[in-house]
């Protein structure tokens, strides 16, 4: 047990490491727009993207993604920052609770991966079996965009 702990604790302070380091990074003057196209590529994006939150986050993402995520998502959860969490699968992650939304009318290519953070960048993307298709964006348009996504998926509260 005192392993875990320790593990759990210096992944929290990369952690926080990783989201000082960041945030001392300039963003570009215009928006952004990157495409994403491996799980691996949208997972790493995510955590380093969850790793900046300030503020806030609202995510929908497939059960088994949570888990990966999980790492990236205890500083923000520990820190009170406002994380509104969906899947269409039943997630327990101990620290935060998932919603779960489950079955949507939307049609959508695959699984959704949708993301707000901060309200100043986004990811839309889909999982199909084990291809990732999809974009992160700094554009205040498609923060929106990412925002109604996650309305319609019954997801994303807040307005």
């Amino acid at each position: 047990m005192a392993l875990i702990a320790r593990i759990t604790n210096d992944q929290a302070a990369a952690l926080d490491r990783l989201g000082d380091d960041l945030g001392s990074l300039s963003a570009p003057a215009s928006p952004t727009l990157l495409e994403i196209d491996s799980p691996r590529a949208a997972l790493q994006l995510l955590s380093h993207e969850i790793a900046r939150v300030k503020s806030s986050l609202s995510l929908l993402a497939p059960g088994d993604a949570y888990p990966v995520l999980a790492p990236a998502l205890r500083r923000p959860a520990a820190a009170g920052l406002v994380l509104e969490l969906y899947s269409v699968d039943e997630v327990d992650l101990g620290f935060a609770p998932v919603e779960h939304i489950g079955e949507s009318t939307v049609t959508w290519p695959g699984t959704p991966l949708v993301a707000v953070l901060d309200e100043r960048s986004a990811v839309i993307a889909g999982r199909s079996g084990a291809e990732v298709a999809g974009h992160w964006s700094t554009s205040p348009v498609f923060v929106a965009t990412a925002r109604a996504v996650l309305g319609a998926f019954g997801a994303g509260g807040r307005s």
